[in-house]
């Protein structure tokens, strides 16, 4: 690699150093998440402290100044056989959109074109992923996706690791486009080392093609349970 490439690759590494600084992250802790509203106490006192696990995700809302101007669209498809199913979603969706491995078999979709949630949930609905996590996001007016490892409470052992994204999808787009959840998806990118997916967002950051807003993103910790918990408890 010559010095002119070196320098501009530490130009463009500096700026992005410079921009995910500026992203606010506003954070929440929900002891038990989501737990208490789908599992009863009896059923909670049952579990093994072993089979609850702690974990963090990120929410759909957009922030900029400290007001929400919108929401990405978030999609996940559990335990599938059909990889060309997420695939296809994503290449339909407007401006940016990244696909992740959540687990073998198991994929999140991020859709980073900023929209109202109304128009959002509209369209996860439309799209054919997880129907329960789609009724979950319509009850709350959010979506909100893992981008943490799941933990066993008791012992701190890696129960699953953070989703790996694994591909990305650049399209034109109508709508601007949020810079906080591509900063996050970025982390996980250099984290999980995926060299392509890490290129291929900070071309799309870098590209005249795009508006890029946002300067803050919410980030929820929760507990949920073990794959073996849930089908005992169903």
């Amino acid at each position: 690699m010559s010095e002119t490439e070196i320098s501009v690759e530490e130009e463009r590494l500096a700026r992005d150093l410079a921009a995910r600084d500026r992203v606010e992250v506003e954070e929440r802790s929900q002891e038990v998440g989501t737990l208490r509203e789908t599992l009863s106490e009896e059923a909670l006192d049952s579990l093994p402290d072993d089979e609850i696990l702690e974990t963090s995700g990120v929410l759909s809302h957009v922030r900029e100044e400290e007001e929400t101007v919108g929401h990405v669209l978030m999609i996940e498809w559990d335990d599938i056989d059909d990889v060309m199913r997420p695939i296809r979603t994503a290449s339909r969706l407007p401006g940016v959109s990244v696909l992740l491995r959540s687990s073998p078999g198991s994929y999140h979709l991020y859709g980073l074109a900023v929209r109202p949630v109304e128009t959002q949930l509209l369209d996860a609905m439309r799209k054919n992923g997880d129907v329960w996590a789609a009724r979950w996001a319509a009850r709350r007016n959010y979506f909100v996706l893992r981008v943490m490892p799941k933990t066993r409470s008791e012992s701190g052992e890696v129960y699953k690791e953070a989703p790996e994204p694994v591909r990305v999808f650049d399209s034109s787009s109508e709508y601007p486009l949020s810079e906080p959840h591509a900063r996050i998806l970025l982390d996980l990118a250099r984290e999980s080392g995926s060299e392509e997916v890490e290129g291929d967002l900070l071309d799309a950051l870098d590209s005249e093609d795009h508006e890029w807003i946002g300067d803050g993103l919410r980030v929820d910790h929760y507990q949920t349970v073990t794959d073996d918990a849930k089908e005992v408890l169903e």
